[in-house]
């Protein structure tokens, strides 16, 4: 297994991402309470994800959303403790199989949809994997400001249509079957 890290051009690292990121990976067995046993790879965690944050933008100053604040303030934090937050496609890392695995026979990224970062979230969900939420700020970019969020928020809506109709496709091809 590897885990691939996912983050825009526009975004940067901070220097304690993987601090915050690659424990979620890992869970200990033995008497953990006590601090003793062995630190074994989940390989049920599909991906952490971080949440967005942005230089020079004020929460108070965000009438547009652009920091979704929302879904990650809130719904994220919920989503987290039943395993199923969707990725945002940045700020994200992957535990992607090895390349000798079976799952190498197909594409490993789900690219139908505009927004190939929730479709890939929910192909992860529906094979029994489970995604975590480091609530963490390591890291900060460079916001998409007014018609350029709003195009964002335009794609986001089209591809959730796409997901829906592919989906939708495939489950009539299996109730049909």
């Amino acid at each position: 297994r590897s885990l691939f890290t996912i983050i825009d051009a526009r975004h940067q690292m901070k220097p304690d991402y993987y601090e915050k990121v690659l424990p979620k990976f890992f869970w200990r067995g033995g008497d953990s309470e006590q601090g003793h046993g062995q630190y074994t790879l989940d390989d049920r965690v599909a991906f952490v994800q971080v949440p967005q944050t942005f230089s020079q933008l004020e929460e108070a100053d965000d009438t547009l959303d652009v920091l979704n604040g929302m879904m990650f303030n809130m719904l994220n934090n919920v989503r987290n403790r039943c395993g199923a937050v969707t990725s945002c496609g940045t700020n994200c890392t992957w535990q992607i199989p090895s390349p000798s695995s079976e799952k190498w026979q197909d594409e490993f990224f789900d690219a139908r949809t505009k927004i190939e970062d929730t479709a890939s979230s929910h192909k992860a969900f529906l094979e029994g994997r489970r995604s975590l939420y480091a609530n963490s700020h390591s890291v900060i970019g460079v916001a998409k400001r007014n018609a350029r969020y709003l195009g964002a928020v335009a794609r986001w809506s089209e591809g959730a249509v796409q997901l829906f109709w592919v989906t939708d496709r495939k489950s009539t091809r299996l109730n049909s079957s």
